[in-house]
């Protein structure tokens, strides 16, 4: 069963396209951020999603940076 995190996602994740769904067999980035919030990985409350959702952007982020890199090919 969806917490009400991981219904947020699937609402809003690809403009809705997986809404009421739990995971996906394509989408593994779905799939990732779903279970990042999900009850079962400690995601207990509005903060511990706010912050797993802003962790997972910085990481990205950073990769995003160095491939961004015109030096890299």
């Amino acid at each position: 069963m969806l917490n009400a995190y991981q219904k947020i996602c699937a609402k809003t994740y690809a403009a809705g396209e997986y809404d009421g769904l739990e995971k996906t067999d394509g989408d593994s980035l779905f799939n990732f951020l779903m279970r990042e919030l999900s009850t079962e990985e400690d995601c207990q409350s509005i903060d511990d999603a706010r912050f797993r959702i802003r962790t997972v952007v910085k990481d990205v982020k950073c990769v995003l940076d160095v491939l961004m890199d015109p030096r890299i090919d």
